[in-house]
């Protein structure tokens, strides 16, 4: 799941990043994973970050989708224990 959330956010981010084209890093979310280690050695800090900061709010956003799914899971099991709950007393 994180890896398809990823590969749909990251590219967006990316791309509203100026020049980052001519940086190299590659247009597939494949590319990128192996080109993730050479990020720290963007020489344009204000690049370097803007890279960075996309990379991480995209991390941050499989967090979010994830903690929803699985908020809603326990939500859902508890509801599911209740019921069977009920039905036995019954």
């Amino acid at each position: 799941m994180g890896e398809a959330i990823i590969a749909s956010v990251l590219p967006r981010k990316l791309a509203a990043i100026p020049n980052v084209a001519s940086l190299g890093l590659g247009n597939g979310i494949a590319v990128f994973n192996d080109n993730v280690g050479q990020v720290h050695l963007i020489a344009d800090v204000a690049l370097r970050h803007a890279v960075l900061h996309a990379w991480a709010r995209s991390i941050a956003t499989v967090w979010m989708v994830g903690t929803g799914l699985a908020g809603d899971a326990v939500k859902n099991a508890g509801d599911s224990e209740n019921t069977l709950t009920e039905d036995v007393q019954a």
